[in-house]
């Protein structure tokens, strides 16, 4: 019995890749809006195949997950996200674009300094986002520009004379 027309065609495919791609290339300059218009019409039918896939492949998605974590750590720590989250809400709406410009303005005064000290500086909150009699927000007057390992000593400890109630 002989090969069936899909690998065939497969197997065509894997020793021409140069004449796919070409093809291809073809194909969506003469419809630029094909592969737009099939994602829409088949959004629905896409999100359940990729439901029953996950279910199917619970240990392929661990391993991956397992990976990334493992090659990432900075990244996925239960404190990073809570810090990120943190962040994100205690953004005030009403000075947003001043806060971004201070932040950046601190970035580039961090790496200055660096320069002339020869040592890391972090933007510290000087009232913690997280702490445990306050809370500060992530706004450009509660920002200053520290010596790192000033930073990490402190640990998001507030020192009571910091804060002005």
């Amino acid at each position: 019995m002989g090969m069936s027309n899909a690998e065939r065609l497969k197997l065509w495919r894997s020793k021409n890749p140069d004449k796919v791609r070409a093809q291809k290339q073809r194909y969506h300059e003469k419809h630029p809006t094909a592969a737009k218009e099939y994602r829409e019409r088949t959004k629905d039918r896409a999100a359940e195949t990729r439901l029953i896939w996950q279910r199917l492949n619970v240990d392929k998605i661990r391993g991956w997950c397992r990976n990334w974590r493992e090659n990432n750590p900075n990244k996925n720590t239960v404190k990073a996200i809570r810090y990120r989250a943190n962040k994100k809400m205690r953004y005030a709406k009403w000075d947003r674009e001043l806060t971004d410009f201070v932040t950046q303005e601190a970035a580039h005064l961090c790496s200055i300094r660096k320069m002339l000290f020869g040592f890391d500086w972090h933007i510290d909150h000087v009232v913690p986002m997280c702490g445990d009699t306050v809370s500060g927000l992530h706004v450009w007057n509660n920002l200053a520009v520290i010596p790192a390992q000033e930073n990490i000593r402190k640990s998001n400890r507030v020192l009571n004379d910091q804060i002005e109630i």
